[in-house]
């Protein structure tokens, strides 16, 4: 492969992420953002968030979505002239890769809240307290590498997981996670299972605005385990911003 194909090849990869992450967001905000008129769904606070945010947060997804489409384009490498697994592998590995990145994602976001990385990392990505599906990637480039790029592929090629494996993981993510920010009280069929292992997108925003609790990305399962898990709805975080709104302005009198 010339060094143009191989250009182009990864200018197609982060092209297709940009196409996905950012594709994604914008499906759901203009169908629950701009088209709020015609949803019955209830926004999780009342506060509706800055065209200054909004920018903010494709800014930085923009950047994440680079980032995501080198190291796509990488493992491609690593994955060239292997032979692909049957289907039943593909969903095995994309499953497998799943559930890791979900506990993996669990102990790297606690340690992110530590004093040490919090305000040199983490602090970015909670800067959308109201966040918006944009949100979901908007985050500082260390956390992307730390959260998107370490998780998956390392554990993919531990794995020997295929490209496709990685495309039903992203596909499974970026859906998942741009739900579970978009700021409205969307609730799912998976909801209804007996013990809701999911992550709802009303857990996800408490935890953008009361930062020690709710540290899961799909199930519920590591705060159970951990004592983090604080049940929320739209009607306990939009109550939950009214206080920390009326807290600020009595200590800026």
């Amino acid at each position: 492969m010339t060094a143009e194909s191989m250009a182009a090849a990864l200018l197609l990869r982060i092209s297709c992420f940009l196409l996905l992450i950012l594709g994604t967001a914008a499906a759901l905000y203009v169908s629950l953002y701009l088209m709020r008129s015609k949803t019955s769904v209830a926004k999780i606070q009342n506060r509706w968030p800055s065209q200054r945010q909004v920018a903010r947060e494709i800014f930085y997804s923009s950047i994440a979505a680079v980032q995501i489409g080198v190291a796509d384009g990488a493992y491609s490498v690593v994955q060239a002239g292997i032979t692909p697994p049957s289907i039943a592998v593909v969903f095995a590995h994309a499953m497998i890769l799943v559930l890791v990145h979900d506990i993996y994602f669990y102990f790297t976001h606690r340690a992110l809240h530590s004093r040490l990385l919090f305000r040199r990392i983490h602090a970015l990505h909670h800067e959308f307290r109201n966040p918006t599906p944009f949100a979901n990637f908007a985050e500082h480039p260390v956390e992307i590498f730390l959260i998107n790029v370490v998780s998956p592929y390392a554990f993919a090629y531990l794995l020997g997981a295929s490209e496709p494996s990685i495309l039903i993981f992203w596909a499974w993510l970026i859906f998942t996670a741009s739900i579970g920010h978009c700021g409205f009280d969307i609730r799912l069929p998976v909801d209804r299972l007996p013990g809701r292992p999911f992550m709802t997108p009303a857990a996800h925003d408490l935890h953008h605005q009361h930062v020690c609790v709710n540290f899961g990305l799909y199930f519920r399962t590591m705060d159970c385990l951990f004592a983090t898990l604080r049940p929320a709805s739209a009607a306990s975080n939009t109550r939950l911003a009214t206080d920390a709104e009326s807290d600020a302005g009595t200590s800026n009198r």
